[in-house]
């Protein structure tokens, strides 16, 4: 489901990262790449952390089997690597809340345009 849709949502939001880092006046070659892959990183990885978090309750309330709970508390720990690699960065900390504004808009076309490829099939 959403295929070639979810590719571009991460290409997509990792390219809106690097204009929203070159217009911040991070231009070094390292740092606006790196910095991209950090912000990227959060950005996906908090939206992973609340997705995990509703399925894994939706599991529990029809007694499922299945269990995220493992797989839940490795996104968390790295998802705490990656904000404390971001907060060592001033640049990059202030940055956070715009990453996931950037997400939460591709996120939502994304899910438009799945919506809409199911609904027309």
């Amino acid at each position: 489901l959403g295929g070639t849709k979810a590719k571009n949502l991460l290409y997509l939001l990792d390219i809106k990262i690097l204009k929203l880092l070159k217009e911040n006046n991070i231009k070094k070659k390292e740092e606006l790449y790196y910095g991209a892959y950090l912000l990227t990183t959060y950005a996906i990885e908090k939206r992973a952390d609340s997705l995990y978090g509703a399925y894994q309750r939706t599991l529990e309330r029809n007694d499922s089997k299945i269990n995220l709970k493992l797989i839940i508390k490795e996104e968390e720990n790295h998802l705490k690597e990656i904000e404390e690699k971001i907060d060592k960065n001033k640049e990059l900390s202030q940055l956070k809340n715009k990453a996931i504004d950037l997400e939460s808009g591709i996120f939502s076309n994304f899910l438009s345009a799945v919506e809409e490829e199911i609904f027309l099939t």
